[in-house]
C-alpha cells in the first residue's frame, strides 16, 4: 500500500514544488505495481493549495493521479485502487466542512469512480467528501474509508463511519483523513472522536494521515484490538516535499507490516527510525487481533518535526504560513483508548517498541519491496 502525503505544493506549482514531482510519484507507482504487487494508494488531502480558487491546480492533480487509473501503465484494466481524502486546503474556506468542495468533486467526485468495483461509495450519495472503497490483497478483504477534514466530532459522519464497518465484519478497516495526528503523536479532535466511536470494532487497525510537517505514530488498545496511526507530511521540506512518499509491505506469513519512506525524484530511501519500521499485525484471523510495534526501539509513540514548530499563520499546523486565521491549532488528545506504554508490553502480546513505516504518498505492497 502506497501512502501520498500532501502534495499541495506540487500541484500549486510554489515553494520548490513543481507538477513534475507528483506526476513522478504516480508515475513510479505505476511502474512499480507488479514487482512490488501494489494493491492499493491513500492520498491524505490537501491534494492542492488553494481550494477553488486555482483550477489550473485540480488540473495538475487530475493528470498525475490518471497515471493510476490508466491500463496502459498500470497493467489493470481497472487502474490501481485509490482514494483521496479532503484536506482542509481542499475546501473553500480553508478548514471549513461547511463551505465548498466544488472543485474536489469536479475533479475526483463520484462519477469519476462510478464504474470501478472497488469503489463503494459516498455518506451523503451526492458528494464524494466521505468515501470508501474495497479491495482484496494477499487473501485479505480491505475496508478503506477516507473522511473529509474536520476539526469538530461531525455526528453524522461518526454515525454512517460506524455504521459502515459494522457492515464489513469481515474486511480489515484503514481510515484515512487529512489530520490525524500531530508531530507530538496527539489525536486531532477528529481522530480521537473517530478512534472513541470505533473501540468495540475488531476489525480497525490502521488510521492514515498528514497535515502536521513531519512523521509521527502511536498505538492504542481500544476495547476490541489495536490501532495504530501514522502521520506522514514532507511539505516543508526542500522542493515542497521532494516526492517523499510512504510504502507498506504486508507480510502475511510473518504478521508483519514494513513501512518504508522513498522519494521518486531522489531515488532515495530515509532511513532514520522515524521513517523505516515495522508493525506486527495478526493477518491470520479473520479481522486481524492485538498487534504491536517492533524494531524501532521507540515506544508506543513517537514524532519528529519538520517544519520546527509545527504551526502555521492559519493555526491549521500544516506548516505552510498562508495566514488565513482558521484557528485549527494542535488539537487535544482527545481519545478515549488506552495508549500503550513503554510498560504495558502485555497488552499488546509484544515489546514496546515500535516498528513503523509511511510514506506521504500511501502504497500498499503484499510482497518483497524495492525501494530504488
Amino acid at each position: 500500500m502506497i501512502v501520498l502525503p500532501d502534495t499541495q505544493y506540487y500541484s500549486c506549482d510554489c515553494n520548490g514544488g513543481t507538477p513534475e514531482i507528483f506526476q513522478a510519484q504516480t508515475a513510479w507507482i505505476a511502474e512499480q505495481r507488479e514487482e512490488l504487487d501494489i494493491a492499493y494508494v491513500a492520498h491524505v488531502g490537501d491534494c492542492v493549495e488553494n481550494g477553488d480558487a486555482v483550477p489550473e491546480e485540480w488540473n495538475v492533480a487530475d493528470q498525475a493521479m490518471s497515471t493510476l487509473e490508466d491500463p496502459e501503465t498500470t497493467g489493470l484494466a481497472e487502474g490501481i485502487p485509490y482514494g483521496i481524502a479532503v484536506g482542509n486546503h481542499d475546501q473553500t474556506p480553508f478548514g471549513d466542512p461547511n463551505g465548498s468542495t466544488a472543485s474536489y468533486n469536479a475533479t475526483f467526485g463520484m462519477e469519476r469512480f462510478a464504474e470501478r468495483s472497488w469503489y463503494g461509495g459516498s455518506r451523503t450519495g451526492t458528494d464524494n467528501d466521505d468515501h470508501y472503497a474495497t479491495f482484496r490483497a494477499g487473501d485479505m478483504d480491505f475496508l478503506v474509508v477516507d473522511l473529509e477534514y474536520d476539526q469538530d466530532a461531525n455526528a453524522d459522519v461518526l454515525n454512517w463511519l460506524v455504521g459502515l464497518v459494522e457492515d464489513h465484519p469481515e474486511h480489515r478497516v484503514i481510515l484515512v483523513a487529512h489530520y490525524f495526528l500531530d508531530t507530538s503523536a496527539n489525536f486531532s479532535p477528529q481522530g480521537g472522536s473517530v478512534i472513541a466511536a470505533l473501540s468495540d470494532q475488531p476489525n480497525v487497525f490502521l488510521m492514515l494521515g498528514g497535515h502536521y510537517p513531519g512523521e509521527a505514530r502511536r498505538t492504542d488498545a481500544t476495547n476490541a484490538g489495536t490501532v495504530h496511526t501514522l502521520l506522514a507530511d514532507y511539505q516543508s521540506r526542500d522542493n515542497g516535499g521532494d516526492g517523499w512518499l510512504r510504502a507498506l509491505t504486508f507480510v502475511p506469513d510473518e504478521d508483519r507490516i514494513d513501512v518504508w519512506t522513498y522519494s521518486p525524484t531522489l531515488d532515495t530511501t530515509e532511513e532514520d527510525d522515524d521513517s523505516a519500521f515495522s508493525l506486527d499485525y495478526d493477518m491470520s484471523t479473520t479481522t486481524g487481533g492485538d498487534a504491536g510495534d517492533d524494531d524501532s526501539g521507540s515506544g508506543d509513540s513517537t514524532g519528529s518535526d519538520d517544519s520546527g514548530s509545527g504551526q502555521d499563520g492559519d493555526g491549521d499546523g500544516d506548516g505552510d504560513g498562508d495566514g488565513d486565521g482558521d484557528g485549527g491549532g494542535g488539537g487535544a488528545d482527545t481519545a478515549a483508548p488506552e495508549q500503550l506504554t513503554p510498560s504495558q508490553p502485555g497488552r499488546c502480546g509484544c515489546s514496546s517498541s515500535a516498528a513503523l513505516v509511511l510514506f506521504p504518498l500511501g502504497l500498499f505492497a503484499l510482497a518483497g519491496r524495492r525501494r530504488g
